[in-house]
């Protein structure tokens, strides 16, 4: 049953970003500029908002809410990937004579291997908080639901950035030409 909705939920998020800005073709060497740490720093940001949802949530039904463990999962997976995008910006950060703001094909390897693991996360967070407005009819968890897909959908638009900065230095790859 999970994998039937992680398939669905993934297909819903491709046939609605296949219209996302990334679809149109960039110029050569534009993506990996669209990874930069102040652009994971913003979705940062927006991931934060999303675990204030989920602690006001685990705050008010983590303990006595009818179904207790939706609202605590929810806030686990939210903080999740928080976390693990937390530290994709450190690890941007380490080693010597690095530019954060410049992404190269090498870190955007590693970026889209982590940026994975916080679809995967944003992906059971929306699943615990849509369980958590259900089972506590609780509106944190209901802002939970709807933001976690928002955010889906920027993890996914970023993924694709990472995926093109890290094939742009082999020009041998044909352009896409897909009907």
């Amino acid at each position: 049953m999970k994998k039937i909705f992680l398939l669905l939920v993934i297909t819903t998020l491709l046939e609605y970003t296949s219209t996302a800005q990334y679809a149109i073709r960039l110029q050569e060497g534009q993506a990996c500029s669209k990874i930069s740490q102040s652009q994971l720093k913003a979705f940062l940001a927006k991931v934060k908002n999303l675990v204030n949802f989920a602690q006001q949530d685990k705050d008010k039904y983590g303990v006595t809410g009818a179904f207790p463990a939706t609202a605590i999962h929810f806030h686990l997976y939210a903080s999740t990937a928080y976390d693990s995008l937390q530290s994709i910006i450190t690890w941007l950060n380490t080693g010597s004579n690095n530019d954060p703001e410049i992404t190269n094909n090498v870190e955007a390897s590693s970026i889209k291997t982590k940026l994975r693991d916080v679809i995967t996360q944003l992906m059971s967070a929306n699943h615990w908080a849509e369980l958590s407005a259900i089972y506590h009819n609780s509106s944190y968890a209901s802002c939970g639901k709807e933001e976690s897909l928002r955010l889906l959908n920027d993890a996914l638009t970023l993924l694709a950035y990472a995926g093109r900065c890290y094939t742009e230095p082999y020009t041998s790859i044909p352009p896409p030409v897909c009907k």
